[in-house]
Order: structure tokens, then sequence, then C-alpha cells
């Protein structure tokens, strides 16, 4: 089975744009290579269909407004993302935080076990974050990289709270503690979780 026309349009934009952000020797070269490899091999494996919007949704245009304003390199993949949104199950984070959070966020799977496209090795989705909201502290066994797609801050403790800046490219390596956070204006960001071997 052939991914959707929408999905399809998205990871290769998806694949552009990572690829287009990274940088000779940068840490999350190897991962990028890894994810964008796989997800040109489609699983086959459709999601069941289910789709669903949240209250934090309605800042997704505002963000992906940013996108196209600050990195024209992002910008189709900023349109295929607005082009798919109908049709993801946007849900809330099971992790505590504060009522701000609860209320503030959206997540979505676009690949993975509850994606679009179902498969084990590779999940990608996406985040957004209403203005002045925290996302917690949190680490996975997955390593992670996100493509920002508006104006937020990361943590780690190695680096402490910084912009990445629209474009940018955020790589933890496994288990590493970290969070994220809007300002003014709301936080997208495109993530991806190498779960394969």
């Amino acid at each position: 089975m052939h991914p959707p026309a929408a999905l399809a349009r998205f990871i290769s934009a998806f694949d552009a744009g990572t690829r287009g952000m990274l940088g000779d020797g940068h840490p999350a070269s190897a991962i990028t290579q890894r994810v964008c490899s796989a997800l040109q091999r489609p699983s086959g494996d459709a999601g069941d269909g289910s789709c669903q919007t949240l209250p934090a949704c309605r800042h997704l245009d505002a963000a992906l407004a940013h996108t196209r304003a600050g990195a024209a390199s992002l910008a189709e993949l900023a349109d295929a993302l607005h082009a798919l949104a109908p049709l993801l199950l946007w849900c809330r984070s099971t992790r505590a935080g504060t009522p701000e959070f609860s209320e503030g966020h959206a997540n979505t799977q676009i690949v993975g076990p509850d994606g679009m496209e179902r498969r084990s090795d590779v999940v990608l989705g996406a985040s957004l974050l209403a203005p002045n909201v925290a996302y917690p502290f949190h680490g996975h066994p997955p390593e992670e990289i996100y493509l920002v797609m508006s104006e937020g801050e990361w943590f780690t403790r190695e680096a402490g709270w910084y912009s990445p800046g629209i474009g940018g490219i955020v790589h933890h390596p496994p288990d590493v503690m970290h969070a994220m956070r809007s300002g003014a204006t709301p936080l997208l960001a495109v993530w991806c979780l190498w779960t394969g071997t």
C-alpha cells in the first residue's frame, strides 16, 4: 500500500527540510539518515483513520505563519503539515504538568504505532504549544530529533535553556532529560524518535 498523497508529501518535505538544515558533522546527522531512509520505505500498514483536534490546535495557523516567515526552506513542510492537520489525531500528553500545559498543548503521531502509517521503527510527529506554555521535563530511551518550526526554547542539563531558532535541529541522545517552552508566540516542532535497531 502506498501512503496517502498528503502523507507522502509531508514525509518528503520533512526529509528535505531536515537534511537541508543539517550542517557537516551535526550530531543529528546519523539519526536523520536512518529515519529518512526508513521513511522512504512505507510500511504498508494504515492507521485506523481516527482524527481529533484540541483547543491548542487553534494556534497552528499562527505557528505555521511564523515558519513561513522565518525559514523559506521550510515553507513546503509548513504547507504539507497544514494540509495534513485535519486528518490527524491530536492528543494531550499524559505527563503531569500545570493546568496551562494540559489545556495549552497538542501532540500528534503522524507515523508510528498510532499514526496514519503504522510502523515500529520510526515515530514521526508534531508538538504544538500555545503561547507561554512549558512542556514538562521528560526523557525516553529512543534517540530523538526536533525540527523547530517556530520560536521557542529547549532545555537540557548540559545546555540550560536555549533558543535553536526557526529551522534549528534539536538532538537528544537516549535518556537525556529535556523540556521546551513557548514565549509570546506558539511553539511548533516536528519530532522524530528512532525506535528501530
